[in-house]
Parts: structure tokens; sequence; C-alpha cells
């Protein structure tokens, strides 16, 4: 079964802001001070989603010369099932991230998180993604001092 382009990126791009929608539901229950960070964070992903789709179907994002190319060769044409394929290890990544919060908490699971999504991803060396892991372990840290919020510890109580 083939799809078009566009009603990939749109499916994805729904399925996106439900996410988001969803965080900023489950982040208003938390205390005060802890809700700002992932409801900011929602809020703001969930309106880029949505400009993205706006623009999506407002504007015809389609290169006529891969339309021509896919119907050269029919081969060429994405099936969902080879987004998916594609598309897992991102989903694979975001969801260990999640796992590792619930077991090591934030920082360790986030310090983790950029290092092993640059060295795999962005395929940076090790001096280089472990440099920016700690720097972003830092200015998180900085900042979750300077407004005061508590970051969630893992099962094992190591964490903020």
């Amino acid at each position: 079964m083939t799809t078009s382009p566009l009603a990939v990126r749109l499916a994805f791009l729904a399925l996106t802001g439900l996410v988001f929608l969803w965080v900023a539901w489950e982040a208003a229950g938390f205390p005060d001070r802890a809700r700002i960070f992932p409801q900011t964070i929602a809020v703001l992903g969930f309106l880029v989603v949505a400009a993205k789709i706006l623009l999506l179907v407002r504007t015809d994002d389609v290169d006529p010369d891969v339309i021509a190319a896919q119907e050269r060769d029919p081969d060429s044409v994405t099936t969902i099932g080879e987004e998916w394929r594609q598309g897992m290890p991102f989903l694979g990544a975001f969801g260990g991230y999640g796992a590792g919060i619930a077991l090591l908490g934030f920082l360790p699971a986030s310090f983790l998180f950029v290092l092993s999504f640059l060295r795999h991803f962005d395929r940076m060396s090790w001096a280089r993604a472990t440099a920016s892991a700690v720097l972003f372990t830092l200015v998180l840290l900085f900042l979750t001092r300077l407004i005061g919020l508590e970051l969630p510890e893992g099962l094992l109580g190591i964490g903020a």
C-alpha cells in the first residue's frame, strides 16, 4: 500500500500535536512551579505543529520532480511501512529517554539521552558528544536551580 508523502507528514504531525496536548494536560496536575516547564514546552510544541500543518495544507509542498520520478519508478514511492522503519530509531530513543527518566531520574537520563542521540544520530565523536551532553546537563541544572524547580528522581533514587 502506498500513500502520498503529504498524508504521511500530516498523520505524523497530528500524532505529535496530540502528544503535546496530552503532556500539557498531564502537567496541569503538577505542583505550581513544576508545571511551568512541561506546559510551556507542550504549548510551544503544539503551536509549531499546528503552524506546520497549516503551512502544509495551504501550500503545495510537493516537488514536481519528485512526482515525476515516482511515476517513472513506482518502487520509489514511500510506503507507510518504510516511514515507520525509518522513524523507529527516533521513537525508540525517546521511549528510552522516558524509561531512563523513570529509572534513573531526569538529569542522568537527560545526559545519557543527549550523549547517545548525538553519537548515534549525529555521528559526533565521543569527545564532542560527551562535552555537549555535559554542557547541556549543566545548563539544565543551572536553569532548574535558578527557578527553584525540583526535577523528578528515578526509581533508583538518583537524579536531581
